[in-house]
């Protein structure tokens, strides 16, 4: 666009062509979704009209196996009496919602930055976006994982739904499993291709907001409405066309029920859905003439001052949300303690903090991708198992960053990895998959810990105390199970730290085994 100039802003977007052609997309029968998205504002259309059908085939394969996995299941069941009461443990243990996370998370990864730069170069044309500010980087993780639980749940509330119309009309498993796999009830390629839709504009949006905020010839942006189509069109969006705000600050929505939102774009995710089914408005950048005649050299290193800036400034708001949360005021890198703890409870206190969790994120030598699934599994371990003696397991593959799951340990001391967990095991490389459990007693890890370390050839193992003590251990050579044994006491009675730093190496060496104490709570 034409960098500064509002009336140039104020010109039609186009975009009631780019409803009628999503709406023909979604129906399959498209022919100029990638032309209606350029005359809409959206740069890079043909990329991201690829892009929508490589996420849709993704999110159809993930969909049509859960499918395929449900018929089994109500096969297995017998009638549909007890395909019903079995809906609650399919999906405890279904690995879809893990599967639907990951294919996003890599979708909004690879477009999001490449984006950006596309758009701070509507305001600034010889600038990149290089880093993504950690907010979005910390959006993309939170609202893949929201995304997924959202669809996992509507696919939960579907089931329970067909299984009791069939009920109602007499059928029984064989029908509905026809139903399922023969006449597509469940509709997977279309909400496949209806979600990848939504979920390209809202990575538009999102990119296109890192782009203002990075750009500092950017001081203000504006909101643009799309028109309508089949319906009359908002007349609260109608009235957003045209307003302006500081780059840093939201734009004020009026809702239809009449309450006022805040959303920093359009379909931001803090916005009802009712704000955000088919809208198609935009965002643009309002350039402030005297910073774009600096020099490059200038912008850039305003640029990354206004990125450090913005870091410091998230990193201080999560610390703040984790506090407050835990009921807390701890300083910037203390792990707070609760005082006492009740037996078999996780010392929330201790694990929600931001210290503890950059803790977890540093201490482990990986991609900042498995870091972040190796702090998030520890933090789910916590939440779910807070007060129980039993178990929950994590697989992570540290080449990928993929995540399989076990949560419905029963017994004290045993969880048994799934059928997906297994899989994983015998398709990963040796020592590329963490395993990480949980121990709701605080002890150290065990003979039997590390003998299945062993043999399922991880790249190391962490052990979770509720109490917030974290083991990482990695057999290094055959186990020699009573040096091990011995070896093991000394950290379950904390006695560890007594010895010389040489004498413990040779005591592991020996063992077969490497332990590392990333974080002792009785030393806190």
């Amino acid at each position: 666009m034409e960098k500064g100039n509002y009336n140039v802003f104020r010109k039609s977007c186009g975009c009631l062509q780019l409803i009628k052609a999503i709406d023909r997309y979604i129906e399959k029968a498209d022919n100029d979704l990638s032309k209606a998205l350029d005359d809409a504002g959206f740069v890079n259309a043909e990329d991201s009209v690829d892009s929508i059908a490589d996420l849709e085939d993704k999110l159809a394969e993930v969909l049509t196996d859960q499918t395929t996995e449900i018929a089994k299941t109500i096969l297995a069941a017998g009638d549909l009496t007890a395909a019903l009461k079995m809906v609650e443990e399919f999906f405890a243990e279904d690995e879809t919602r893990q599967r639907l996370a990951e294919a996003l998370k890599e979708f909004y990864e690879k477009n999001v930055p490449t984006l950006s730069t596309v758009y701070i170069r509507e305001a600034e044309d010889d600038m990149v976006v290089s880093q993504i500010r950690q907010r979005t980087t910390s959006w993309i993780h939170s609202w893949s994982d929201d995304l997924a639980d959202l669809m996992q749940l509507t696919s939960k509330k579907q089931l329970e739904t067909l299984i009791s119309d069939a009920l109602e009309k007499g059928k029984g498993v064989e029908d509905l499993k026809r139903q399922l796999t023969v006449d597509g009830i469940r509709s997977e390629e279309y909400r496949a291709r209806a979600t990848s839709v939504t979920e390209m504009l809202r990575a538009h949006s999102v990119a296109k907001e890192e782009a203002i905020q990075q750009s500092p010839a950017t001081d203000r942006k504006g909101w643009r409405h799309s028109g309508g189509h089949r319906i009359a069109p908002r007349e609260n969006h109608v009235a957003m066309d045209g307003q302006i705000v500081a780059k840093g600050k939201p734009f004020v929505l009026t809702g239809r029920n009449g309450s006022i939102y805040h959303p920093m774009f359009p379909r931001d995710p803090n916005l009802p859905a009712e704000e955000v089914i088919n809208c198609h408005c935009i965002h643009i950048p309002i350039v402030n003439d005297e910073v774009l005649g600096m020099s490059l050299e200038e912008r850039q290193k305003l640029q990354q001052q206004i990125v450090d800036e913005d870091d410091r400034a998230w990193e201080k708001e999560l610390d703040a949300r984790n506090k407050a949360k835990a009921g807390i005021n701890d300083t910037e890198n203390e792990i707070p303690r609760t005082e006492k703890l009740k037996p078999l409870e996780v010392d929330k206190a201790a694990v929600t903090s931001n210290a503890y969790k950059k803790m977890v994120y540093n201490a482990v030598d990986e991609t900042p991708k498995v870091k972040r699934s190796v702090r998030d599994s520890i933090g789910k371990i916590y939440k779910h198992r807070s007060g129980t003696d039993n178990e929950d397991l994590y697989f992570i593959n540290s080449s990928t960053g993929s995540v399989r799951t076990s949560t419905r340990g029963t017994e004290p001391g045993a969880c048994a990895p799934t059928k997906p967990m297994k899989k994983m095991l015998a398709n990963a490389e040796e020592g590329t998959i963490i395993g990480i459990h949980n121990h709701p007693r605080n002890s150290a890890p065990s003979v039997p810990d590390i003998m299945v370390a062993a043999r399922r050839k991880y790249k190391y193992g962490i052990v979770a105390c509720h109490d917030g003590t974290l083991y990482k251990y990695k057999v290094t050579g055959e186990v020699n199970e009573m040096m091990a044994e011995s070896l093991l006491a000394l950290y379950e009675r904390r006695e560890y730290s007594v010895y010389d730093k040489s004498i413990l190496s040779k005591m592991h060496k020996d063992a077969g085994f490497d332990m590392e104490v990333i974080f002792d709570a009785r030393e806190v």
